[in-house]
């Protein structure tokens, strides 16, 4: 099985599990829209996260390997995954919230949010692909 084959599964689980919960936080506890809105969209995401996890774990490998990140220490790797998330994840997000009919304000302030929560999940995220990767890219 090719590595990109190899990935797919932890990349999957990886993308729909992270952002089920740290979605429905920030969208109730931070922007504003309702528990049933949040569930919404996050059930709405669900397949969108499970059809777009491996291209963002391929898109993240490339600007990995692209930058050297590995090799460039935690400073490189700590900005390559917020820089990998926010450009990756926000325009995604937007099509989610216009789908479940969140308001242009409700919209806005959820993009806001996400991309502030970007500089504080990216780089956790990216290391819990990781660990998905180690752990179930055995399975």
């Amino acid at each position: 099985m090719s590595k990109s084959n190899s990935n797919l599964l932890p990349d999957t689980i990886a993308l729909v599990s992270f952002a089920f919960v740290t979605g429905m936080f920030i969208e109730v506890a931070l922007s504003g829209l309702t528990f049933e809105q949040s569930f919404q969209s996050r059930l709405f995401a669900i397949p969108l996260n499970a059809i777009v996890a491996r291209p963002y774990g391929i898109y993240r490998d490339k600007l990995f390997r692209l930058l050297k990140a590995k090799n460039k220490g935690k400073n490189v790797q700590f900005i390559t995954d917020i820089f990998a998330f926010m450009t990756f994840m926000i325009p995604q997000y937007v099509v989610v919230l216009c789908w479940i009919g969140a308001s242009l304000q409700q919209i806005a302030i959820a993009c806001i949010t996400v991309t502030t929560m970007s500089l504080v999940v990216g780089r956790p995220y990216g290391l819990y692909l990781d660990f998905c990767r180690k752990i179930l890219g055995k399975i």
